[in-house]
């Protein structure tokens, strides 16, 4: 008995070993971007709605900061791309699969991450307008370094998100931070405070 166990566990922990190996493998194989919040794009708007499939987010009044990284194009000359917003206000998120409400919650603020091609078709604001404070670039930057290694990253680096893929790390007045992700391969939430998953749909 004591041999068969000891043969499950050598199994698994390979397996696991051969899961972490090939994922790490993929991931140093995509390139990845430093990312800046500038300072001239910093916004103050009366409304912003988040729709990424599943995951809903709206914030009534507030300020965001897009994160932007520099991507070669064709001729080989730099652009910028917006991969990422950092929102501070008080808003709303939630979450439905199937008619069943898996999350709704009050929050502060949040961090989303999406493909450059899919800024526009998630992200919306009205009554938007500039707003040039370097202390508000601050905040933001802080925010986003506390929560930016949640998705689609190499250390304080950003990779590209896979295209239609909604990612939101959120504060939560009930859970504190939690994430929520939305691929092809399912739909999760996880609360980084209580390291617990709060649900998983596939």
């Amino acid at each position: 008995m004591q041999d068969s166990k000891g043969f499950v566990l050598v199994v698994t922990m390979v397996a696991f070993l051969t899961i972490a190996v090939g994922g790490h493998a993929m991931a140093q194989q995509r390139p990845a971007y430093k990312w800046d919040i500038p300072q001239d794009e910093l916004a103050i708007f009366t409304k912003l709605q988040y729709e990424a499939n599943a995951i809903s987010v709206s914030f009534d009044r507030g300020y965001c900061g897009p994160i932007v990284i520099k991507v070669k194009n064709a001729a080989g000359e730099e652009e910028p791309k917006v991969t990422g917003l950092e929102v501070l206000g008080e808003g709303k998120i939630i979450v439905t699969h199937e008619d069943e409400v898996l999350l709704e919650e009050d929050i502060y603020g949040a961090m989303f991450r999406f493909h450059p091609d899919d800024y526009e078709a998630f992200v919306s604001m009205e009554e938007s307008e500039a707003f040039d404070s370097p202390g508000l670039r601050k905040l933001l930057l802080h925010m986003c370094y506390g929560s930016f290694r949640r998705f689609w990253h190499r250390g304080m680096d950003a990779f590209i998100p896979d295209p239609m893929a909604g990612a939101a790390y959120v504060y939560s007045k009930t859970h504190g931070g939690v994430m929520v992700y939305q691929s092809d391969k399912g739909l999760s939430a996880y609360c980084m405070d209580t390291k617990k998953e709060l649900f998983k749909r596939k």
